[in-house]
């Protein structure tokens, strides 16, 4: 079986990101195909289930992954549940798919010829989409009858950890905040000149396991010094507590992402012949001259242009 998680709506980057994250800490099967959608194994089904609640995610399971997408569509925010097929799917569903590029139009279309389901939708040939929808019908036979190959070892984006280790169990304030300060000036190091969108501060026991962690996505990429610190603090706050002790913590950044790009101005724009005239008119109007074409077919000098002096109702003009 394989899982289809689908959120839509508007959603960040960075929260997005968080959530291929937890998924991917209960199967290492996965593949994100865009923004909002991935597919993954069944490894920890019930980490699965956890996870769906909490977002109140869009989930099925299904034996392939287009089945698994369309029931997903068809599903209940915040509930996993598993399907045979996706025959009896209403095929209004196709309508929320981005690339098919549908409208109501078509939907009614189908409805017309009893299409109403993904099950009546699969009997039809290409020729017969094709025939009624044009390209569009072909791109929609394709997207139902396309073939996935076995979910691939997942590959997680980079990130920046740093750790700092106690030689023996800590709880002090200003111990923990002298070892957060270490740990952000290393991972500065390695963020310059990208943006962090995720900090991450984990707890660390005995054996250097994470026993305890906080995260937080930031509504503005940090690359200083400062803003990670003070969002590294606030972290920190939230994690003490008077019967934990602490082995080590880790700081971790990711959601990393390069600075947006800014065209520079290579050359200084030098003003025209006309941007000098009309600056010059207020104070030289009356020795200022200009030529003014007549004619431009004529082979004639005095038919074909005429100089002329800047008037008022000229200067209004312009």
């Amino acid at each position: 079986m394989i899982l289809c998680v689908v959120m839509e709506g508007a959603l960040s980057s960075a929260r997005w990101d968080a959530v291929v994250e937890r998924v991917h800490a209960c199967t290492p099967l996965l593949v994100v195909s865009g923004h909002g959608r991935l597919f993954a194994g069944t490894d920890d089904l019930n980490g699965l289930r956890e996870l769906v609640r909490r977002t109140k995610a869009l989930s099925a399971l299904a034996p392939d992954r287009i089945s698994a997408f369309l029931c997903a569509l068809n599903g209940t925010a915040g509930r996993l549940d598993a399907y045979a097929n996706a025959k009896d799917v209403p095929s209004s569903v196709l309508l929320r798919i981005p690339e098919l590029s549908l409208d109501e139009r078509d939907a009614e279309r189908l409805r017309l010829f009893g299409i109403r389901t993904i099950g009546d939708l699969q009997q039809l040939e290409e020729r017969h989409l094709r025939v009624q929808f044009g390209t569009a019908g072909s791109k929609l036979h394709t997207f139902l009858v396309q073939e996935f190959p076995p979910l691939p070892l997942y590959v997680p984006p980079p990130a920046i950890v740093s750790s700092e280790r106690f030689d023996d169990v800590q709880c002090e304030p200003g111990v923990l905040d002298s070892a957060l300060r270490e740990c952000c000036a290393r991972v500065i190091s390695e963020l310059v000149p990208k943006l962090c969108w995720r900090i991450e501060l984990a707890v660390l026991d005995r054996a250097d396991d994470v026993c305890a962690q906080r995260s937080r996505v930031l509504r503005q990429g940090a690359t200083t010094y400062d803003t990670i610190l003070v969002h590294a603090r606030a972290l920190l706050r939230d994690l003490q507590g008077p019967v934990r002790l602490w082995w080590g913590l880790r700081l971790r950044l990711a959601s990393l992402t390069q600075p947006s790009v800014i065209q520079t101005q290579l050359f200084i724009e030098r003003k025209t012949a006309l941007d000098v005239s009309l600056a010059m008119i207020p104070r030289y109007s009356s020795v200022m001259k200009r030529i003014e074409i007549l004619d431009p077919w004529s082979i004639v000098p005095e038919s074909y242009a005429r100089i002329t002096g800047y008037s008022q109702e000229r200067r209004g003009n312009e």
